[in-house]
């Protein structure tokens, strides 16, 4: 099987940002509990997985890909707020962060696609507020993930 130069998909679901660690430890017992703050994030990570296993992801990083690097985009959309004039358009500049958007992209991403973020060369990140009644009224996040060679020949011929 070829490896596969991009997949494109869309996950459904509200956007969820990957918040901070937090611990509790507990004296009696001497074990610590670790959770992520962000309530909603383990649901819109299978929703990612879902939309990631529509596709054949194992063939991004198959043998013969593993000197592979990816450029990723990610465009988050979010229902914009009844507050805001249908008629204008709001650039996205409230929570959640969109580096923490795209730390829980990348997590499965590496876990599904990539196989390790830091094969990652080039990323486009933005997010998006979609109109209530409208045609494309889904939240979610769509993702493009280009396979390129390593390395670029850049010697004069």
């Amino acid at each position: 099987m070829e490896c596969l130069d991009e997949i494109i998909v869309f996950a459904y679901g509200t956007p969820k940002q990957q918040g901070s660690v937090k611990t509790w430890f507990n004296p009696v017992t001497q074990m610590s509990r670790v959770w992520w703050s962000t309530k909603g994030l383990g649901k819109w990570r299978s929703s990612i997985k879902a939309a990631l296993r529509e596709i054949d992801p194992q063939s991004m990083f198959m043998e013969g890909c593993e000197d592979s690097a990816y450029e990723v985009t990610a465009v988050f959309f979010f229902t914009k707020p009844k507050s805001y004039k249908r008629f204008l358009f709001y650039r996205h500049t409230t929570f959640p962060d969109l580096d923490k958007l795209v730390r829980a992209l990348f997590d499965e991403l590496s876990e599904h696609v990539v196989g390790d973020d830091k094969r990652v060369f080039s990323l486009s990140a933005r997010k998006e507020y979609v109109d209530v009644g409208s045609a494309s009224n889904e939240e979610g996040v769509f993702i493009s993930v280009r396979r390129l060679p390593r390395t670029i020949d850049r010697r004069v011929k």
